[in-house]
């Protein structure tokens, strides 16, 4: 199934390769490919992820990959990742107690 993302999580992917490139230059690169190979394996069976919330008529659900969360959505032929956060940052939009 393709992977796509939404521009909310292309921003949160630029962030998070500053911090990470900031932090840690050497591993700036491998990191980012990493984070992109964590979602492009949301394709292989979406549904196997917990549901965490409804938005509208959409569902979104979660991957953990390290101390970070891939919030997603996905129809029959793609996913769409809506956000990438790492675990501290973790707020109402999608957190579990918010269906």
């Amino acid at each position: 199934m393709r992977v796509e993302f939404a521009q909310a999580a292309e921003r949160d992917l630029r962030q998070i390769v500053l911090i990470v490139g900031t932090e840690n230059p050497g591993r700036v690169v491998s990191f980012a490919l990493d984070l992109r190979s964590a979602a492009r394996e949301l394709g292989d069976r979406p549904e196997k992820y917990p549901f965490v919330a409804a938005r509208g008529r959409e569902t979104v659900r979660k991957r953990s990959y390290r101390n970070y969360q891939f919030f997603f959505r996905h129809d029959s032929d793609r996913v769409i990742v809506l956000r990438i956060v790492h675990a501290t940052n973790l707020t109402e939009e999608f957190s579990e107690g918010s269906k």
